[in-house]
């Protein structure tokens, strides 16, 4: 039988971890080094290792574990509720694990000249939705406007930092996609010139 596995990117190396876990580690390498409920299983070595090797993920995993069902996350070894998982998991995406936004804005402006592309007509057809789109509605946008043959997966690449995917310019909340607010002014200064 096959393991559970996170049906997102690098989502197997989470599962080994534990995503409770992950967010424990985190929290005690990034912000409070008194905390220690990581310790309270025997195969935290192999775990940091793990971790040290996945970094590239972290942000996009925070922000996954800030979705996950609670009953779920309730589910560890360490002696942490989900309520106190995803307030760490904030904490660390509010004050410790930034994005790279000057890499990203340098992308949109490069992204601002190339008409043809994708990721241009996609962040185009959100850019005149000042209030975001549900995200169903948005595939199917796209998918009728023949941007991509893949237009979830295309938008789904404008949501993550990790791998070959654009950047994260647009972020989900409650279904509805918008995009990232300290994104939005470039976008729209640079978008139509």
């Amino acid at each position: 039988m096959a393991r559970h596995c996170f049906s997102f990117e690098g989502g197997c190396d989470l599962t080994t971890m534990g995503a409770t876990w992950f967010v424990s580690y985190s929290f005690y390498q990034y912000k409070d080094k008194s905390h220690m409920n990581w310790e309270n299983v025997s195969t935290y070595d192999s775990r940091i290792s793990v971790f040290n090797n996945t970094k590239n993920y972290h942000r996009f995993w925070l922000e996954q574990i800030l979705e996950m069902n609670d009953k779920r996350l309730n589910m560890n070894e360490i002696d942490l509720k989900a309520k106190e998982t995803k307030e760490m998991a904030k904490v660390l995406l509010g004050q410790c694990i930034a994005p790279d936004t000057k890499i990203v804005k340098e992308k949109i402006i490069k992204w601002s000249k190339e008409h043809t592309k994708n990721h241009y007509k996609i962040i185009s057809v959100l850019l005149m939705a000042n209030d975001g789109l549900d995200f169903n509605d948005f595939v199917d946008i796209i998918s009728k406007l023949n941007i991509s043959d893949n237009p979830e997966g295309a938008i789904r690449s404008l949501m993550s930092d990790t791998g070959n995917n654009y950047g994260k310019i647009f972020k989900k909340t409650d279904n509805i996609i918008k995009i990232i607010p300290e994104y939005f002014e470039i976008i729209k200064k640079n978008w139509y010139k």
